[in-house]
Order: structure tokens, then C-alpha cells, then sequence
């Protein structure tokens, strides 16, 4: 089987655009390379370590790959028709991947074979975007970042499946992060009209969920959850409305019982990926820029190793991976890399005209795989005014023509969401 080795150099990513980096030394804290001869893939969504040495990290396009040396050395392991949101091993050999198009997948024998068990699950479940066990005998699971609302439990390793339904408290669920059998959070959006960003506690397993924190503002999601330290400092990023002009990220000093949020910059970031090496050095990101901090999230600046980030893993104190349109090695024995240009990838293409409206437009899609697919129209207050789409979407092009008329005169988002992420398109209804 061929065996890839990483080498330092920044990744390819997926980008709307060629984006060239400015050809200067990065700081010498963001000691990043990129596993270099993984292929680019849409995404990379997911990376995780059973122990300093056995690793795992599954893509979009429906490839697990494996380390069974901390990461210098990667094999495919496999190829699973579906795009592949996470993934987590109780064992060296057992393990699960989570699908977005109704899969969920178990393996006993390292990654090399997989099962979908979703038809084992009832209710059907729309797949699985969070994985997390804090045991190997008690695993949890979340979804779907598209709706609905729901936790997965298992008592016994894997082999029964329990169904928690939480849509009376969440539209969507992105993340999970337990801190022991009972005790745990999940994170994603609210209920409708407005789906602001929440974090769901649990402290008996699942069967009650309590909100512990929430954005305030319309139509986000609390993205990802990170702890540096088995919880004692939790960390939770923002996917912030786009019409609202700032990034933030949100933090808990005492165990999650209450958190807190802080600007990261005026500007607005697209953010999704977040992680700390200690509760002073983290990083957040999600599209061309990833934000480093080195005083526990006062200041952030922005470094350029890649693009596309999403699930930021801790092995100790001094190495991290990071999964995007590559997968990104960090190390504090590694030289500081230089940056270069990155090439293109290709994206779903997403139009909408006129850009300055009296109130018709037409809004072009072209998708370069089947994926859930929602299309929204966001006022100037980042509220929902109008859904153009909300289902799944196959290949190829689709077109909505709309009038927005009635509405008031004000700037607008056109907002894409798809499995691979969110792209926005800015218009004036005058």
C-alpha cells in the first residue's frame, strides 16, 4: 500500500479565487507544515488521535486515512461512498465515521473495512457531524448540521444505539464534547425563527439538556468545541451571520457551567475550526485565514498555512493536527515555514444578479457534488427573510428567481450553506 509522508510547505486549498501568500517568514509560533502528499480534497473534515501514535482523518470526498506513527507516515485505509463529516476509535481496531447523507459507519478492523449501521438507528437518522467517547464502552454522536436536531448514545461499545431527539431546544447540531460518561456539551444552533448559536449541557448523559450559552444573534452556529485540558478550560467557535461585521469566539473558565464571547476582530471572518494547545496559545479559522493567539484569545493575528479549516486535534503540549483542504501538522520543533502561492480548487459556483436590486434576482448555483443545500436571503439585522432552498441538491446547476420587492430598501446576504461550507454574495435592495 502506498505510504505518505508529510513535508513542511503550505497545502492546496479550495478556494473562490487563486490566493496568493505574500512570500514572507511566518512567526515563529505558528510552526505549521502541511501534509503535503495527501491529496486535496474538497474538505477534510475530521482528524483524530487515539494516542500520540494511532491516527485517522477522513475528507469529503470519502477517503479515511491512517498513522500508526504520531503522523509522519499516512496509509488510505479506505474508500466510503459518502462524504465523511468524523470520525472517532475506541480501540485500535473499532471505530466510527460519520456520514451527511444518512450514513454512519463502524469498523473492527483498524479502518481497512467499514459498515454502515445508520439502518440500525431509529428514528432515521440524517447522518452524523460530532463524535464523542468518553469511554470505550460510552459513545455519543450529533446531527445534523442541516437539520434536525438530535444526540446518539451507545452503553455498550457500539452495539446498540440510543436516540435522543432535540429539536425542541436546537434547529441543528454540529459538535460534541464530552468530559466523562454523564457530563457533556453540544453545540450548534437554536430553535426558529431566529437560530442563534447555542451550547447544550448535560450532566446525566443525555436524558436533559440545559442552554448554557447562546450568540444572541440570528441565524448562527456554535461550530466546534475544544478543551486544552479535559475541561477545566473549554473553548467554542462562532460561525457568525455574515451581515453582522464581526468575529467572535466564546470561552468557559469553570468547566462549561457558563461561558462568555469576545471579539476576535471587527472584520468579518468566516470561522469555524477552533483549538488550544494550552489555555494561552489556540487558533481559530475556517476559510482563508487562520487566527493565531498567544494570550488567551485578547489579540489574534492572522497566519497562512492553508484554508478551509475545520477540526483542530491536541496530541500534547507542543503538537497539534489541523483538518482543512489539507491536513496541517504542528509541531514546536519545526523551523518556521515560508509562505508561497496556493493553487485553485475548484468550488460550487454561486451567483446572484443584479447585485443592486429594486427587488428582482436571480440566484445560480452550480454544485460540483450532490450535497444538502440551503439557500437564504439575510436583512441588514442578519435575520432570515427569505428560503430559497432547503433540501438536497445533486450535481450541477440551479437556478431561483426571486422578488424581493416587498421588503424594504437595505443590504442584503445571499447566504450559500452546503456540506463543504458557506459562501455569501452581497446585494443592495434600493
Amino acid at each position: 500500500m502506498h505510504r505518505i509522508r508529510p513535508a513542511s510547505g503550505p497545502g492546496s486549498s479550495l478556494a473562490l479565487a487563486t490566493v496568493l501568500l505574500l512570500a514572507s517568514a511566518l512567526p515563529m509560533a505558528a510552526q505549521w507544515s502541511t501534509v503535503a502528499q495527501i491529496p486535496p480534497a474538497g474538505r477534510y473534515d475530521d482528524v483524530f488521535f487515539l494516542d500520540a501514535q494511532n491516527g485517522w482523518t477522513v475528507n469529503s470526498e470519502g477517503f479515511v486515512y491512517h498513522t500508526t506513527d504520531g503522523g509522519t507516515l499516512w496509509d488510505p485505509m479506505a474508500f466510503l461512498p459518502s462524504y465523511l463529516r468524523c470520525v472517532e476509535f475506541i480501540s485500535p481496531l473499532e471505530g466510527f465515521c460519520g456520514g451527511l447523507n444518512g450514513t454512519f459507519y463502524h469498523t473492527n478492523d483498524g479502518g481497512a473495512n467499514w459498515t454502515d449501521i445508520a439502518p440500525n438507528i431509529q428514528p432515521t437518522i440524517e447522518g452524523i457531524c460530532g463524535l464523542s467517547a468518553p469511554t470505550p464502552d460510552v459513545i455519543y454522536g450529533c446531527g445534523i448540521w442541516s437539520s434536525p436536531a438530535y444526540v446518539i448514545r451507545s452503553n455498550d461499545g457500539g452495539n446498540s444505539w440510543d436516540h435522543i431527539d432535540l429539536s425542541a431546544q436546537a434547529s441543528a447540531l454540529v459538535d460534541i464534547h464530552f468530559l466523562s460518561e454523564d457530563t457533556g456539551f453540544v453545540s450548534g444552533k437554536g430553535p426558529g425563527p431566529d437560530e442563534e448559536g447555542i451550547i447544550l449541557y448535560t450532566t446525566d448523559g443525555g436524558q436533559n439538556w440545559t442552554e448554557v450559552y447562546s450568540t444572541g444573534v440570528p441565524y448562527e452556529y456554535v461550530w466546534k468545541l475544544q478543551s486544552p485540558d479535559s475541561g477545566a478550560h473549554l473553548f467554542a467557535s462562532i460561525q457568525a451571520n455574515p451581515n453582522q461585521g464581526d468575529t467572535r469566539f466564546a470561552r468557559s473558565l469553570d468547566r462549561g457551567a457558563s461561558w462568555t464571547d469576545t471579539i476576535i476582530s471587527n472584520l468579518y471572518y468566516y470561522v469555524q475550526a477552533i483549538g488550544f494547545l494550552s489555555p494561552q496559545l489556540g487558533w481559530t479559522g475556517g476559510d482563508n485565514a487562520l487566527l493565531e493567539t498567544t494570550d488567551g484569545g485578547t489579540t489574534w493575528d492572522p497566519i497562512y498555512i492553508g484554508q478551509g479549516f475545520n477540526r483542530f486535534f491536541r496530541i500534547d503540549d507542543g503538537t497539534a493536527f489541523l483538518s482543512g483542504q489539507r491536513l496541517y501538522h504542528y509541531t514546536a520543533d519545526l523551523p518556521t515555514a515560508m509562505a508561497e502561492p496556493l493553487p485553485t480548487l475548484e468550488a460550487h459556483t454561486f451567483t446572484a444578479s443584479p447585485t443592486l436590486t429594486a427587488g428582482p434576482l436571480t440566484i445560480a448555483v452550480d454544485l460540483l457534488q450532490d450535497t444538502w443545500m440551503k439557500v437564504y436571503v439575510l436583512g441588514a439585522d442578519g435575520r432570515l427573510l427569505r428560503t430559497l432552498y432547503d433540501a438536497r441538491a445533486t450535481t450541477g446547476a440551479h437556478r431561483f428567481d426571486t422578488d424581493l420587492s416587498a421588503l424594504p430598501a437595505q443590504p442584503l446576504v445571499i447566504l450559500l450553506h452546503t456540506n463543504d461550507g458557506q459562501q455569501v454574495v452581497r446585494v443592495v435592495l434600493k
